[in-house]
């Protein structure tokens, strides 16, 4: 199918040519390395908010040394996964599913991070009510096989239509989410489907139409970016991995009770990444519509899966059984419970 075609042409094109923005971690030599990925989106809050506060090097060990990595998507990070470079990525589940089938299920889908979070916008002069008449238009997406270009393929299916590369009438284009605006602006796109904070940013500064909010979107309820681990560092570094999950815990429960603390840091880290320093507004905007959460929406993980299968995205004869294991969460959760009981 092209559009299976297109998504490994993506994977090659971005592994060659995306930039990896890396944010130093503590130093010394002969020491563990793990390598953690992530993006500069505020679904991706706990990561930004722990790699600037320095508190995953905190908790593990001083025999660790953590270095950061930052991506515009999840296609890109996934093949660094894949390739060993990196061994625990915050990361959209389309991109886990891809990831998952493609190495032979050689990564763990092992917690869950944030949940809604995509804003479907249109252009300022392009004010339509139904995704039907997004017919003959151009959308962009942050990648091509990404969570946000799946959910649109979704969204285009139920409304009668497909993309372009799939014999339809709808142009799907990929485009950095920093880059977003300027294309919407000048006319070079007509409507974008992207990930917090930069659906807000579009609509404050880009004045975009909301065609779609988060809650519309597969009923608000769906896993925008979940927690990934590659299965060799797993089983050699096991303590690490669950001293990581307590720390991500920690600071998903901080995005919940104390966010507004906590967003300035994770704007300050978006700014130094991207460049762009974002309004409270938006901000405000942006948390809005997303929800915090480690657990994963297995139901919808599964949703997801069933699509890729049925559009030829991954193949139907991979053994998906594993593909989420949240006992290593789980048993994270109960050592915490047990020891806030003993106090």
């Amino acid at each position: 199918m092209k559009f299976n075609r297109l998504i490994k042409i993506a994977f090659m094109l971005t592994l060659m040519f995306a930039l990896l923005v890396s944010v130093p971690g503590c130093n010394g030599n002969g020491k563990t390395k793990l390598n953690i990925g992530c993006f500069p989106n505020i679904t991706h809050s706990q990561a930004l908010y722990g790699m600037a506060q320095g508190s995953f090097e905190d908790v593990l060990s001083d025999d660790t040394e953590i270095k950061w990595y930052t991506f515009n998507a999840g296609p890109t990070e996934m093949e660094s996964i894949r390739a060993g470079n990196i061994d625990i990525g915050y990361i959209g589940p389309i991109p886990a599913i891809t990831g998952y089938a493609s190495s032979g299920g050689g990564i763990t889908v092992i917690a869950g991070v944030s949940g809604a979070g995509s804003v479907l916008v249109t252009a300022k002069d392009k004010k339509i009510s139904d995704v039907s008449e997004l017919s003959g238009l151009t959308v962009a997406v942050p990648q091509f096989g990404n969570t946000q270009d799946i959910i649109l393929r979704m969204l285009l299916d139920e409304a009668g239509l497909a993309s372009t590369d799939n014999g339809g009438t709808v142009e799907i284009v990929q485009q950095s989410n920093v880059n977003i605006k300027s294309l919407l602006v000048s006319g070079q796109i007509d409507a974008a489907l992207v990930p917090e904070p930069w659906g807000s940013r579009l609509v404050a500064e880009a004045g975009a139409n909301v065609l779609l909010d988060y809650d519309e979107i597969l009923g608000g309820d769906y896993p925008v970016a979940v927690i990934v681990v590659r299965n060799d560092y797993l089983k050699n570094n096991r303590d690490t991995v669950k001293a990581f999950l307590r720390e991500h815990i920690r600071l998903t429960r901080i995005m919940n009770d104390n966010q507004s603390d906590a967003s300035k840091t994770v704007n300050d880290c978006i700014n130094s990444i991207t460049g762009v320093l974002l309004s409270e507004d938006i901000l405000d905007d942006a948390y809005g519509r997303i929800n915090f959460d480690y657990n994963i929406n297995e139901d919808v993980m599964n949703d997801f899966l069933s699509f890729c299968i049925d559009y030829g995205i991954v193949s139907a004869n991979v053994d998906y059984d594993g593909f989420v294991d949240t006992s290593l969460l789980r048993e994270v959760l109960e050592e915490s419970q047990q020891e806030n009981t003993a106090r």
